[in-house]
């Protein structure tokens, strides 16, 4: 029985812990000098989700709470800078302790840096291939381009002697594919930088759905269109409601496929195409595709006999260019 006892508080002691842990993660490190492996005091240690300063004996910790893709074997960049050892940038991996080790650095006053990420504004999401550039007093070319990586990150390392000793720089942003607005905004260098960009994204239009509709909402290739659809439809008087999503059978489980515009998606579902398609394509109550053509968005509900149906769906539409 105390053996029982014993494992049961132990179990309780690993679900607590493993509870704190995951609320309040911490990552730790100690900074050393390259050469000498003196600690190094007093050094800005920053990644995308946080920012710290070493104490007398180098060590450090960055709370973790933030960054959801932070955990055990995970790789991150981690930067440093003061005005003695300069901006310096590595990726390291988070061991099982949550811990990245010693890092040595070498000691550079004269480079400067710049790191940071950049986010969709809605989803919190980090976004790839965004070009960003770099300007001061203006001009924004004082940096080759570099784009962002598959964690929405970017670093930029400048010798003081060729951009002098300053503090803050404007950062150019665009995306290339037109998902985003483009934007540019002024920050204080050697520090992380997060950056989050609105969706290029055209106002929502409600359309009422009863059966075929034809929008005037035209597409291009490579837009992006989200659609969010609600309501009920009646289907009939024998079969019952549905609502965007469409019903598997009829009563007592009666096969209701031979009624199907689409005999491979659900009775009564809210279908969707592209002017000059012939397939019709589930929607249901929330999708979100690419566009492949030119032409219009048309809906349809996915019934061949509408004449006995009541109620309706509505369908909002969003266009991001």
């Amino acid at each position: 029985m105390k053996n029982i006892i014993f494992l049961f508080l132990v179990f309780c002691e690993l679900i607590s812990y493993e509870s704190f842990s995951q609320t309040f993660r911490r990552i730790r490190g100690t900074i050393t000098e390259e050469g000498t492996n003196l600690p190094v005091m007093a050094i800005k240690v920053f990644t995308d989700f946080n920012v710290t300063t070493t104490d007398a004996l180098g060590r450090f910790e960055l709370d973790l709470s933030s960054c959801k893709a932070c955990t055990v074997g995970q790789r991150i960049a981690l930067g440093t800078y003061n005005d003695d050892f300069g901006f310096f940038q590595k990726d390291v991996v988070i061991d099982r302790n949550l811990s990245i080790g010693t890092l040595s650095i070498p000691r550079n006053p004269n480079i400067t840096g710049i790191m940071g990420i950049v986010k969709d504004v809605k989803t919190k999401k980090a976004i790839r291939n965004i070009k960003v550039r770099i300007g001061i007093d203006g001009n924004p070319n004082v940096r080759d381009e570099v784009k962002t990586d598959d964690f929405g990150m970017y670093n930029f390392r400048l010798r003081k002697d060729k951009v002098g000793n300053i503090k803050y720089v404007t950062i150019f942003f665009e995306d290339e594919t037109g998902l985003h607005m483009p934007k540019h905004e002024t920050k204080n260098i050697a520090t992380h930088i997060e950056t989050s960009l609105d969706p290029n994204e055209s106002p929502a239009i409600e359309i009422e759905i009863k059966g075929y509709e034809k929008t005037q909402i035209k597409v291009y290739p490579g837009n992006l269109i989200r659609i969010k659809a609600s309501g009920n439809i009646r289907l009939g008087s024998f079969v019952g409601s549905t609502d965007p999503d469409g019903i598997a059978s009829g009563i007592a489980g009666f096969s209701l496929e031979g009624y199907n515009i689409n005999r491979n998606i659900k009775h009564g579902a809210l279908l969707y195409r592209i002017t000059g398609d012939n397939d019709w394509k589930f929607s249901g109550k929330d999708i979100e595709f690419t566009a492949q053509k030119e032409g219009y968005i048309e809906f349809q509900v996915n019934d061949r006999e509408q004449g006995n149906n009541s109620g309706l769906y509505k369908a909002k539409v969003i266009v991001i260019k």
